[in-house]
């Protein structure tokens, strides 16, 4: 049974990276609609730490897709 849910959950994941990356304009988008009313308000850091790239969203997909391939964890006692 576990190995069915670590399936679905790596559907997931994997599902949640492949959604990053053909987001990424539109993250972008936003996330430059978020920099802008955070501008002034904000240390120069913390708008580096807020402001989204490309880059950065492809290391956030490959992040969540290395998780996936990690051996599951479920039913087992750590």
């Amino acid at each position: 049974m576990s190995g069915i849910r670590a399936e679905k959950i790596n559907e997931a994941l994997y599902a949640m990276a492949d959604s990053l990356v053909a987001d990424t304009e539109l993250i972008l988008s936003a996330n430059e609609r978020d920099v802008s009313a955070a501008s002034g308000s904000v240390s120069a850091v913390m708008i580096d730490r807020l402001r989204l790239t490309p880059e950065r969203i492809a290391a956030m997909a490959d992040g969540i897709r290395a998780i996936a391939a990690l051996p599951s964890p479920i039913g087992k006692l750590l």
